[in-house]
């Protein structure tokens, strides 16, 4: 992610400074109808390194020479 301007920090300053009821929300509708709503479209879970170690006596077996 990239880092924050001066402007961006300057303007989450602004804004987590201001109390829950001085933020005008009017422009902002409240969703009440949450029928359409997806869960989870754009979570991709965290990618984790993995190791596999194949058993040599393993393939040997299915060849028939073990």
């Amino acid at each position: 992610m990239k880092e924050l301007t001066k402007e961006q920090k300057r303007q989450i300053a602004a804004i987590s400074a201001k109390e829950d009821a001085d933020i005008d929300v009017s422009v902002m509708p409240e969703v009440l109808d949450w029928s359409g709503a997806e869960m989870g479209k754009f979570y991709r879970p965290a990618k984790k390194p993995v190791t596999v170690r194949p058993d040599s006596s393993r393939g040997l077996r299915r060849k028939g020479l073990a």
